[in-house]
């Protein structure tokens, strides 16, 4: 992973960015972090990687009241919350909609974002199915179209063992 980050900030080295986002979650801001290490970086939770429901069971049948009220109070905080699948769209509708009409913008974040992304951009297209890590996807926006220049741009991985 580190030296994929590297890879990416030496592809991005002789590129300016008005800003630079990214996800909140510690895998991106590092990989951020080490790509882009002169570039302010402003984490955006809507870049959160999807975070669906889970489901987890445990036999309580055996516990009286108390011991139920001390075990509910010991469970750590769930971080991200869980949302549906159609909480995370309407999350990156908002991501969307909120971005500048023009400027170069940088987004750190994670494979499934970057599909449901790439998705909500093109509708009608074939749905992304695969983005490696550290890789690159281009879009260039305007008020008048989008128009996605390059998907899942793994070149400068290259090198990497």
């Amino acid at each position: 992973g580190r030296l994929q980050a590297a890879a990416l900030g030496a592809a991005l080295a002789d590129q300016r960015f008005d800003r630079v986002l990214c996800s909140p979650m510690l895998r991106a801001r590092e990989t951020a972090a080490l790509a882009l290490p002169d570039h302010a970086v402003e984490l955006d939770v809507r870049l959160r990687e999807f975070s669906p429901p889970r489901e987890e069971f445990c036999d309580v049948s055996g516990l009286d009241a108390g011991q139920l009220l001390a075990l509910t109070r010991s469970l750590p905080p769930r971080e991200p919350p869980a949302e549906t699948g159609r909480e995370f769209l309407v999350r990156l509708h908002g991501f969307l909609a909120a971005l500048p009409e023009s400027g170069r913008i940088l987004v750190c974040t994670h494979y499934g974002v970057v599909r449901e992304l790439l998705a909500l951009l093109q509708p009608g297209a074939p749905r992304v199915q695969g983005h490696g890590q550290a890789a690159i996807s281009r879009v260039q926006r305007s008020s008048e179209a989008t128009c996605v220049i390059a998907v899942d741009q793994r070149g400068h991985l290259a090198a990497v063992p």
